[in-house]
């Protein structure tokens, strides 16, 4: 009926076997490339990059992070003077 089988490179190769490799093989890009993908990241990179006020939106970041890191020095202090007290 039809001939299934494919020389390639001097190997014969059935058709049904080269298609079924080939799906195989998209399967196994398609994870690899799917797995080291962080799409919320790429998301809020897209994001950033189109807002017109992105300067003003990282400086308002890193002043957050350093009032973050404010607190936690005056938390800190303020439990050694409490465990001091407790002394």
């Amino acid at each position: 009926m039809y001939n299934m089988i494919i020389t390639l490179f001097g190997f014969h190769l059935d058709l049904e076997m080269l298609i079924l490799i080939g799906i195989v093989y998209l399967i196994l890009v398609a994870h690899t490339v799917g797995g080291c993908c962080n799409m919320p990241r790429i998301m809020e990179g897209l994001k950033s990059m189109n807002s017109s006020n992105s300067n003003s939106s990282n400086s308002n970041n890193s002043n957050s992070d350093n009032s973050n890191s404010d607190n936690i020095k005056k938390m800190a202090m303020l439990k050694n003077i409490q465990q001091q007290q407790q002394q």
